[in-house]
């Protein structure tokens, strides 16, 4: 089952940057292991695995901003 990979209710926040990748694609993850950390304009925020498997297509860090709806990635894994 593919589990997606997003940013936690952010509220009225409308985007952020991912400042750091903690995993790559094919990464082997567990539930509430971080995977990715952003920054919004009000805090730093750890981004976690919602479950246990492989860590399929992340978004790279970088300097771009991300839409605060956008799936980070997915954690590919037993349903």
């Amino acid at each position: 089952m593919k589990h997606p990979v997003v940013a936690p209710g952010l509220g009225l926040v409308e985007s952020f940057t991912v400042t750091r990748s903690a995993r790559a694609a094919g990464d082997r993850v567990g539930k509430g292991e971080t995977v990715a950390m952003i920054e919004t304009e009000k805090a730093d925020v750890e981004i976690e695995a919602p479950a246990d498997g492989a860590l399929e297509v992340v978004v790279p860090a970088g300097p771009d901003l991300v839409p605060s709806d956008t799936i980070l990635g997915y954690v590919v894994g037993p349903a």
